[in-house]
């Protein structure tokens, strides 16, 4: 039986959702990322610049593969509207069989 890649899941904040729809789609169509999830009225408090900040902003959960990361954080860094973007990944412990085939064969 063939070994499988272990999926990882991304998280990346965005101010607008706009910007969370060109991410989330332009990863897609590169193949970078299997789907991307855009959660809606997140509320981020953070320090930035010594100055503490509240704001509304759209979380990406995105599922990809860890050979992926590097053509990933590259294109966030192009289109992404904050000077910092948040880009976290997270291992995961068990994925659905045939959903891991699924996100294998929409990965390049």
């Amino acid at each position: 039986m063939q070994k499988k890649e272990n999926l990882i899941v991304l998280l990346c904040n965005t101010g607008s959702l706009k910007n969370a729809e060109v991410l989330a789609t332009e990863l897609v169509k590169s193949r970078l990322i299997a789907c991307a999830n855009i959660i809606k009225n997140i509320t981020s408090i953070y320090e930035w610049k010594g100055k503490i900040e509240q704001r509304s902003e759209y979380t990406l959960i995105m599922k990809t593969f860890p050979k992926n990361i590097t053509n990933i954080e590259k294109l966030i860094l192009e289109l992404h509207e904050d000077e910092v973007p948040e880009i976290i990944s997270l291992n995961t412990s068990y994925v659905f069989d045939k959903y891991l085939t699924w996100a294998e064969d929409n990965c390049g």
